[in-house]
This record gives C-alpha cells, structure tokens and sequence, in this order.
C-alpha cells in the first residue's frame, strides 16, 4: 500500500519476522531513507515518484550504498492494480515477475 499525501508518502515495501516494514518516497522530489529490498539490512535510498499518466504511477528507489536502482511501476483501473518492477543490473534477470491485485469484496 502507499498513501498520496503530504510532501512525502510511505510505501509497505513487504513483511518480515517483526512486521510490515516501509520507505518512504517523494512525488516530484527526492526522499532520503533506508529499504529492505531484499537485503539482509536496511541500506540507504533516495526515492522519487510521478504519474506517467492518469493511471500510472512510477518510482524509482535509488540504493545509495549499491550500484542498484529500482523502478516500480503501478498500473491502476479497469478494477485492479498491476505492479511491474525492474533492476538496473542484476546477477540474474533484471525484471520482475508482475502482480495484480484485485479488491476482495464481502
């Protein structure tokens, strides 16, 4: 999840054994602060986030610790959310599998 408000927004970037853990980003702007990411520790990022287009919004986490910079991207309407993601280098592939959501309804 991410919220939209305010001059910088956090985003629930996954799980682990203590919890949800966040980073947070700027729209328009560069937001310093640490993410997961899928090391072992927290390390240092600058991220950044825009709308594309009405439904699309991108953003891009800059690991300042590593050569690494992540882009996300997320695609609403149609009833869903479809994130994508990509590495700028890798060991392995740079892309990520994409997710979609759909709301539950009760």
């Amino acid at each position: 999840t991410y919220r939209l408000t305010g001059s910088d927004h956090p985003l629930a970037a996954g799980t682990d054994l203590s919890g949800v853990y966040t980073t947070r980003f700027g729209r328009h702007d560069w937001v310093d602060d640490t993410c997961l990411l899928g090391y072992p520790r927290r390390l240092r990022t600058a991220s950044s986030g825009t709308w594309t287009d009405p439904l699309t919004f991108e953003l891009t986490i800059v690991q300042i610790e590593s050569p690494h910079i992540v882009t996300l991207t997320f695609v609403f309407g149609d009833d869903r959310a479809m994130l994508s993601g990509r590495m700028n280098v890798s060991f392995g592939p740079t892309e990520f599998t994409p997710i979609e959501g759909r709301p539950v309804r009760g």
